[in-house]
């Protein structure tokens, strides 16, 4: 019997892990089983992915940047990657901000719901310091961008999976040099992160063996964390246009494939559908990135100086679906 796909056995256990969550909510003590005993699973697999995330972004990047010619090429990959960051950003935006205005999503919700919801949320830890960190981000001067983008200390930022543009920082920094040294010169050192990169693809591998039944964890630990099924409908609306807008931005992508390249837009989502998945069950730009670059090196064809330069950085940059819902957030929590 043929194997299924990998994209399906993770569209089948995020299936099958909804499917779980909700009937756990009905079970005295359901909650508290899958807390204990199933959510540890997929909380390991997103550590998994987060573990190799530097050393991925690490090696390919500067592997990416010494395997280009010379530094025309380089300019040129990166002047060509920020304009389009910037225009599918700012069309993530729109597309957010029109599809909220249109459907009101926060219409029609009670204020006990809304009570409940602020209780339920504000009071947890992550999002008091999410909340603190985003007070002081609002103070600090307009430069600060760039003073975060320089680490002291590589080693201290290779650490830190939120210091990550620090270590993109690094990682183009060391390949640029390496480029000017000339490639005999480079040589030895390029070995050594060529090999690293092959490692950690290979380690991806390995990891996405387990994606399924991690996704199926992950996905059943959101449902029945909801609290209670109203609490879990009061959302779905919001939810709902949030995905709307996901899909339109899939429909945007792929009309800018087919103008642009010529190709074939289900070819596309098929190949990269498994990245897709992932990301939509763990909603981790970091976790999702090895995946992502398995897929865009071997299933699309990009060349890898390309991916190993543009997709780390689109990762950390370039988050469009980020864009996207904080847009309908913010008007639907007005």
């Amino acid at each position: 019997m043929k194997k299924l796909a990998l994209h399906w056995r993770i569209l089948i256990g995020m299936l099958l892990g909804v499917l779980f969550g909700v009937l756990m909510l009905y079970i005295s003590g359901g909650k508290l089983f899958i807390q204990n005993w199933i959510n540890p699973f997929g909380i390991i697999f997103i550590n998994l992915l987060k573990l190799i995330a530097i050393p991925l972004i690490l090696a390919s990047i500067i592997k990416g940047i010494s395997d280009l010619k010379d530094i025309a090429q380089f300019k040129t990959i990166g002047v060509r990657s920020v304009t389009l960051f910037i225009t599918t950003t700012i069309a993530a935006i729109c597309i957010g901000l029109l599809l909220v205005n249109v459907f009101t999503p926060g219409k029609g919700i009670s204020e006990e719901t809304v009570s409940r919801i602020t209780n339920e949320f504000v009071g947890r830890q992550g999002v008091q310091s999410k909340l603190a960190e985003a007070s002081v981000q609002k103070e600090s001067p307009p430069l600060q961008f760039l003073l975060d983008m320089v680490p002291e200390n590589v080693f201290s930022a290779m650490s830190d999976n939120k210091l990550m543009l620090q270590v993109i920082f690094f990682s183009v920094f060391l390949g640029v040099s390496m480029l000017l040294i000339g490639e005999a010169k480079a040589k030895p050192l390029k070995s050594l992160f060529d090999s690293l990169n092959d490692a950690v693809l290979k380690m991806v591998d390995i990891i996405m063996v387990t994606a399924p039944f991690a996704v199926f964890a992950l996905l059943a630990n959101v449902v029945a964390s909801s609290g209670d099924p109203d609490l879990l409908l009061a959302l779905v609306k919001y939810a709902g246009v949030v995905i709307l807008g996901l899909f339109l931005m899939i429909v945007f992508y792929c009309t800018v494939l087919t103008l642009v390249t010529g190709k074939n837009p289900i070819w596309f989502l098929k190949a990269i559908s498994p990245a897709q998945l992932l990301a939509f069950s763990t909603s981790s730009s970091a976790a999702t990135l090895p995946v992502t670059m398995e897929r865009v090196e071997n299933q699309l064809g990009v060349d890898k100086e390309v991916a190993s330069f543009v997709l780390p950085v689109g990762a950390t940059i370039n988050m469009d679906g980020t864009s996207l819902y904080q847009g309908v957030a913010a008007v639907f929590i007005s």
